[in-house]
């Protein structure tokens, strides 16, 4: 291991900025193997379902943070994290084409049906050798301190599936249990687990769009301590000298994000040489704009005996002599005998369309939805996912939130029809993504939809 970070130092390009390096040459499955991976734990089958721009391996001084070294999964370019922090809005944009994007379905539901864009996953198979399994982790965000609050609530998730736990975001606040994300962990919630690092004032206005803004009274007064950096037609911001004296130095001059989470700790039970599969995945959401990261330390993701779980069961070392490779090769799924495959094909992707400024689903489009209920409950591996769209006619707020009824109204009468809720997830697309001409009344009504896809588990 020693001789691989000593490769790493000496051969890779890194990007320096102050005191924090980041170096996106890594391989994913060095990454996970060689860096994240630590004692009683076997890793395998790592995928990755991003551009390689955006992770990175990190290593950073001692701060406030409390981070030192890891892995770095960032909404934009990796290298952005790096200090000091020179801008309020940083941001690397992954996926341009805004409409074409339908994000991460775990993340759009914690992000409660908004849309995500620039996701970046990492996922692998695990076996722990013991019971119970930990891990260290901090979030950061350009989202800080200006848009708490807002719908452009960033998120992130470490999605766990294996032998007696079903799909589960494991990446939870110690109290109140929920999960992280820019609105749940700030300077007014969770204020004990949150970090400053935004010395900015007036950045409110860096997503707005029009004439320069006007400066309120007590603005004026701000820029007498503050140095002006940049200023245009849609963009004024300072950086407040005084304010940044209430800073720690340290995280300002290592990170560019402008706030973040206190390093905490994952912890969770499982079966001792069984398999589990992790998603770790962080998205943007409601636009492709400022980054995010999470940031993994090195060597945390371990497992240790734990006989404080509730009815502990004792097991033996059997490292020695267990077939890992085995378990990690597994046998590949059987696929679909040809009528099967026939009936999931006219299932995998069925349209309900919708009247004007309706969302109630018409009596010709209930049988093929009470059809595929029927179906789904006799394959349970199965989930669906639902969008819903509009018409471009009309307010785009009201657009919105009609889009996510229409697919809500879908997803209750799937559920009436027996369906688990938990297999299902929706989000509102308003008038993105049309499939029929907008100017003419045929391709409106094309457009006035819920688009219902299988989604294997």
């Amino acid at each position: 291991m020693k001789l691989f970070l000593a490769a790493v130092l000496c051969t890779c390009t890194f990007t320096l900025r102050a005191q924090l390096t980041i170096d996106t040459t890594v391989s994913p499955e060095a990454l996970i193997d060689k860096i994240l991976v630590g004692k009683g734990m076997r890793v395998g089958n790592i995928k990755y379902s991003k551009d390689k721009r955006t992770t990175g391996y990190y290593s950073c001084p001692a701060n406030k943070t409390g981070l030192k070294s890891g892995i770095l999964l960032s909404t934009g370019l990796a290298a952005n994290a790096a200090g000091p922090n020179t801008s309020p809005g940083i941001t690397g944009i992954i996926s341009p084409r805004l409409n074409k994007w339908k994000g991460d379905k775990d993340l759009n539901r914690l992000a409660k049906g908004l849309k995500t864009y620039d996701i970046t996953t990492i996922e692998f198979d695990f076996v722990p050798l013991n019971n119970k399994v930990m891990f260290e982790y901090s979030f950061g965000s350009e989202e800080y301190k200006e848009y708490v609050g807002s719908p452009y609530n960033d998120v992130f998730g470490f999605f766990v599936t294996g032998p007696g736990m079903k799909k589960k975001n494991v990446a939870l606040l110690p109290r109140d249990r929920k999960f992280v994300a820019i609105n749940n962990v700030n300077q007014d919630v969770n204020k004990n687990l949150f970090i400053d690092n935004d010395p900015f004032i007036n950045n409110k206005l860096f997503k707005s769009a029009g004439p320069k803004p006007k400066l309120s009274f007590w603005q004026k007064v701000a820029t007498l301590f503050s140095r002006r950096t940049k200023q245009g037609d849609s963009v004024l911001y300072f950086t407040n000298s005084f304010k940044k004296t209430f800073l720690d130095e340290t995280v300002f001059s290592t990170f560019q994000y402008d706030g973040f989470t206190k390093k905490m700790k994952v912890e969770f039970y499982a079966i001792p040489y069984q398999k589990y599969h992790i998603k770790i995945s962080i998205g943007d959401v409601g636009d492709n704009a400022f980054d995010s990261g999470v940031f993994l330390e090195e060597k945390s993701f371990i497992s240790v005996k734990d006989t404080a779980q509730p009815k502990f069961m004792d097991y033996a070392d059997r490292s020695a002599s267990f077939s890992f490779d085995s378990l990690f090769s597994g046998a590949a799924p059987r696929p679909l005998p040809p009528e099967e495959k026939k009936v999931y094909d006219s299932f995998e992707k069925t349209l309900v369309f919708f009247g004007s400024d309706s969302y109630e689903i018409p009596d010709s489009c209930k049988a093929r939805i009470q059809n595929l209920a029927e179906w789904l409950k006799k394959h349970p591996t199965l989930n669906l996912s639902l969008t819903g769209f509009t018409d471009n006619t009309g307010n785009p707020e009201k657009n919105k939130l009609l889009s996510e009824k229409r697919a809500a109204s879908v997803m209750r009468f799937l559920t009436e029809n027996g369906v688990a809720a938990d297999r299902l997830e929706y989000i509102g697309s308003s008038a993105d993504d049309p499939i029929g001409d907008n100017k003419t009344p045929e391709g409106r009504a094309l457009n006035r939809r819920v688009e219902i896809e299988l989604d294997e588990e």
